[in-house]
């Protein structure tokens, strides 16, 4: 997984994080560059944000979202999911 920091990252640091419950994570970097998958912020407002997913989506085996599956958003410290 390491290695697919592409320049669809997005320099978010920790305050941008997505995690499909169990095949990939995006947006996250650490001091190790840590990521899987790109993401990138299409739109921001007070209540709604608009994301999309960077070009390792989809790039390899189960590195997408599947229906029924759960994920965790967390931005600026706050944590949604389902």
């Amino acid at each position: 997984m390491a290695g697919d920091t592409g320049p669809d990252v997005g320099s978010y640091g920790n305050r941008l994080h997505f995690l499909d419950d169990t095949n990939f994570e995006a947006g996250y970097r650490d001091g190790n560059g840590a990521n899987c998958i790109g993401i990138t912020v299409v739109s921001w407002s007070a209540n709604q944000v608009a994301l999309r997913f960077g070009s390792s989506y989809g790039s390899f085996v189960h590195w997408y979202l599947s229906n029924g599956g759960g994920f965790a958003l967390s931005v600026d410290n706050g944590l949604f999911g389902c």
